[in-house]
């Protein structure tokens, strides 16, 4: 399957999610690379209280194109 050209972006919430975002993440970013040349992932976090936020600060560092923002009241 070639690679597409255009920019992608895929956008997730994310809520007291820690015990599946990294998957998530890991899954999400493989079929992106597999199918687009330029993409991102951008993560939303809804005022998780568990250990979500924790298990994303690393996996910014360490993999491209994956943006977190994390919302507020």
């Amino acid at each position: 399957m070639p690679v597409s050209d255009c920019f992608t972006s895929v956008v997730v919430p994310v809520h007291n999610d820690a015990d599946i975002v990294e998957d998530l993440i890991r899954d999400v970013m493989t079929v992106l690379r597999g199918t687009y040349a330029h993409y991102e992932l951008v993560l939303v976090d809804d005022g998780s209280d568990d250990a979500t936020v924790q298990k994303i600060l690393p996996l910014l560092e360490q993999l491209d194109c994956i943006r977190l923002i994390r919302l507020s009241r």
